[in-house]
C-alpha cells in the first residue's frame, strides 16, 4: 500500500475450467521490516485469489540469552538490583551476595542497564523451551549440612503473582570451608510447558528474576546466593539466568554507501574494483552489548566471495 501502485494486465485469456498462475516479483527495500501482501484485485467476474507469504527481511536469530545476576553488597545482606547483559565487574574478593532467610524468603531482580530497572530495549521472545539458572550457592544458619531448597522462577512485572517459568533444587549446599560457593544448576519449565511468551516493551514490561528459599522445616535455613565465585575470571563463574529465546540478534537492514561514516551517499550499482562501505543495521532486544563485532559476507553473480569484518 506504499503510493498505491497500480498494474495493468492485458490479453489474459482463461479457459472455461482452466486456470492460471500469474507471478509478480517485487524487489523490496532491506530496511522495509516485514512485508505482507495487502493487495485488491479486481476483474470482470473472474475469481481470483492471492497467495503471497509474508516476507521476513532481517529474520531474528534464536539462541541463549545469559543475564548475571547482579547485588552491590558485600555483606550477605538484602540488597538485590537485579540482572544484566553484562557480567557485573566485582573487585571484592569474596564477591558480592545476598542472604535469604529462612522459608519463604525471596528477592527480586528486574532486567536493568547499568543497574537501572529501565525496561526492555525491545521485544523479547521466550521460545517455550526449558532453560537453565546457574548459581553459585552456600547454606549459612543452623544445620548447614542439611538439605536446602531454591526455587527460581522468572515473571513480568507487570504481573508478579503468576511466573512465567519455574524451577527448584533441593541439595547439600554447604562448603568445605565454609567459604566457597556451591555451584548449582536449575531447569526451569515454561508454564504453561512449550508455550511462547512475548514481552512487549512498548507497553512497560520488565523481566524480572525472583529467588526463593524453600528449604525447611527448621528456622534458621539460610541461604546465600553469590553474584560470581571468589576467582570471578570468566563468565562462567557468574550466576546467571540462561534464556531460550527465539529473539536474539536481528540484522533489521543492510545498506551500501560510497564511504564509510559519516558519508549518507547511497550506492546502488557496485563496478568491478570499486570500494563501498556497507552498514547494517542490528538490533538486540536486550541490548548490544553481544554484538560489538559483525562480519560481512557479500557475493558476486559468478558466486564469488569476499569477506571483510565490521566494527
Amino acid at each position: 500500500n506504499y503510493a498505491q501502485p497500480v498494474w495493468t494486465v492485458t490479453g489474459l485469456s482463461v479457459l472455461a475450467g482452466t486456470s492460471k498462475e500469474l507471478t509478480f516479483t517485487v524487489e523490496v527495500a532491506a530496511s522495509a521490516g516485514n512485508v505482507s501482501n495487502q493487495a485488491g484485485i479486481e476483474t470482470n467476474g473472474v475469481a481470483i485469489s492471492v497467495d503471497a507469504p509474508t516476507l521476513i527481511v532481517g529474520e531474528p536469530i534464536p539462541g541463549n540469552k545469559p543475564l548475571y545476576l547482579l547485588t552491590t553488597d558485600t555483606n550477605g545482606n538484602d540488597q538485590p538490583v537485579g540482572v544484566e547483559r553484562v557480567a557485573p565487574n566485582i573487585s571484592n574478593a569474596g564477591g558480592t551476595r545476598i542472604r535469604l532467610n529462612g522459608v519463604g524468603d525471596f528477592d527480586d531482580f528486574p532486567f536493568t542497564i547499568n543497574g537501572v530497572a529501565s525496561g526492555l530495549p525491545g521485544e523479547l521472545v521466550l521460545d517455550g523451551n526449558d532453560f537453565a539458572a546457574k548459581l553459585f550457592v552456600r547454606s549459612v544458619g543452623n544445620s548447614t549440612g542439611s538439605p536446602r531448597t531454591v526455587r527460581v522462577e522468572v515473571y513480568r512485572s507487570t504481573n508478579l503473582g503468576s511466573a512465567l517459568a519455574s524451577g527448584s533444587v533441593t541439595g547439600d549446599f554447604s562448603s568445605p570451608n565454609n567459604n566457597s560457593p556451591v555451584p548449582i544448576t536449575i531447569t526451569l519449565e515454561m508454564l504453561p510447558p512449550g508455550v511462547p511468551q512475548t514481552f512487549d516493551p512498548l507497553s512497560g514490561e520488565n523481566l524480572v528474576l525472583r529467588l526463593t528459599n524453600d528449604s525447611g522445616p527448621g528456622p534458621n535455613r539460610k541461604l546465600l546466593i553469590f553474584a560470581r565465585t571468589a576467582a570471578g575470571t570468566t563468565l562462567e563463574d557468574h550466576s546467571r539466568l540462561v534464556l531460550s529465546a527465539s529473539s536474539v540478534i536481528s540484522v533489521d537492514s543492510v545498506d551500501a554507501f560510497a564511504a564509510p561514516l559519516p558519508d549518507v551517499t547511497p550506492v546502488e550499482v557496485v563496478s568491478p574494483g570499486e570500494a563501498i562501505s556497507l552498514r547494517a543495521a542490528v538490533s538486540d532486544p536486550l541490548g548490544g552489548w553481544t554484538s560489538p563485532v559483525r562480519r560481512s559476507r557479500s557475493s558476486t553473480p559468478t558466486g564469488c566471495r569476499c569477506s571483510r569484518l565490521l566494527r
